[in-house]
């Protein structure tokens, strides 16, 4: 019957004997003492273990290249890029990518001749296809809140180098109320508007009620126009059952939220000449 028993030296060294008929074959351990809760590997030699460089804790925590791992797989690589690689088929190029890069510590992500796909509940939702074209499979492509959007690139970078005439940010739509502004009392008001980097498109609709001799406008665009002097944008109409020769023609005014009304003519349009009558338009601006 064969027996197993441990025994030291001096120098540090363990062995673990096998005691058998034909011979004690002896397995011996590194004399230099590894890390706390290092583990052990075949070294290539016969008969002879080392010391790993994976860590194992009391709570089962591993880690490669620290002896302190803070995650349940924990990879420490200094200096150098962190990469792990999926393999399917031995000598095939099923093969697949993780990368930290250690430069500006981007993730890359590689599927070799292959799609990446996103389950996030076990369905398909996004996938990159190997071409390069992405596809969202099941559901909306939400982008953004308020103050995102999409950039567009020439250079394919986030670095634009030609300006902003290559970017498209900050989409944003809501409501507004515009406001008719010298009323005795108005009727059915309603505004929209969508607003894609400084180009706001407003839509406005209502109905005035006033004697008032006063020039009349709309106040209150949702944003601020951008401060020029000879107008900053224009207004489209909408249906009308009254003659453009008594009005309205609107004018933007630069570095304020109002819309004025005009006669063909160029007279000023008094609220008392907007009395009864439908008003709606959509104006088109670029905002401060």
């Amino acid at each position: 019957m064969s027996t197993i028993k441990l025994k030291g030296s001096s120098s540090g060294e363990a062995a673990v004997t096998v005691a058998a008929a034909a011979g004690t074959p002896t397995f011996t351990l590194p004399t230099t003492v590894g890390s706390a809760n290092q583990l052990l590997k075949n070294s290539g030699t016969a008969g002879t273990l080392q010391y790993s460089s994976l860590v194992e804790d009391s709570s089962g925590r591993v880690g490669m290249g620290t002896a302190s791992p803070n995650k349940p797989l924990h990879i420490y690589t200094g200096s150098s890029d962190a990469e792990i690689r999926l393999q399917t088929n031995s000598g095939t190029e099923q093969n697949a990518y993780i990368t930290a890069r250690n430069s500006g510590g981007a993730l890359d992500v590689y599927s070799v001749n292959s799609a990446i796909n996103f389950h996030p509940d076990n369905t398909k939702r996004l996938e990159v296809l190997a071409n390069g074209n992405v596809e969202v499979t099941d559901g909306d492509l939400v982008i953004g809140t308020s103050g995102h959007g999409i950039d567009f690139s020439a250079t394919g970078g986030p670095d634009y180098g030609s300006g902003t005439s290559e970017k498209l940010t900050d989409y944003e739509e809501g409501t507004w109320s515009p406001d008719f502004y010298y009323h005795s009392s108005v009727a059915n008001v309603s505004g929209q508007y969508t607003k894609i980097g400084r180009m706001v498109y407003a839509y406005f609709a209502g109905t005035i009620y006033s004697s008032q001799s006063d020039h009349q406008r709309i106040n209150n665009l949702p944003f601020t126009t951008v401060n020029l002097s000879g107008g900053v944008g224009g207004v489209a109409r909408g249906y009308q059952n009254f003659d453009i020769q008594n009005g309205p023609i609107y004018y933007i005014e630069g570095n304020s939220t109002r819309v004025y009304f005009y006669k063909d003519n160029g007279n000023n349009m008094s609220a008392a000449d907007c009395n009864g009558l439908d008003f709606r338009g959509m104006v088109v601006y670029t905002a401060a």
